[in-house]
């Protein structure tokens, strides 16, 4: 089983000071973690376009939070990252962390894997 993990994930986890990384382990052990380069792009973008500068400084500090982390980058066809990850994820043995509760939805009915982060710092 593999981990991936979205932006808004990510972006929550920051804002929370929960070391995402630490929950994965905690709920999963040793398993790959794997971000697409759809969502780093989108935390990059999000330095610089973001609406309030709150919202930049998070998504910078989470861009230099990766960097201190162990992952793999996976390249996927530049679309929507939603639409990606779901695309990437079907039929594999991932589970999807993501606090986007439309997405989640599409992932229960596409019966994907998928799990957040809960008030008490860890993954449901």
């Amino acid at each position: 089983m593999k981990v991936i993990i979205d932006t808004n994930a990510i972006l929550y986890s920051v804002k929370r000071k929960i070391d995402l990384f630490e929950a994965i382990k905690i709920k999963y052990g040793h398993v790959p973690v794997i971000i697409p380069n759809l969502v780093l792009a989108e935390l990059k973008a999000l330095t610089k376009k973001a609406k309030s500068g709150a919202d930049k400084d998070i998504a910078k500090l989470a861009i230099e939070i990766l960097k201190t982390k162990k992952f793999s980058e996976i390249k996927l066809k530049k679309e929507y990252a939603d639409d990606a990850i779901l695309r990437y994820a079907k039929d594999k043995d991932v589970v999807i962390i993501t606090h986007d509760t439309q997405f989640q939805e599409r992932l229960k009915q596409e019966k994907i894997k998928y799990t957040f982060l809960t008030n008490k710092k860890k993954l449901n």
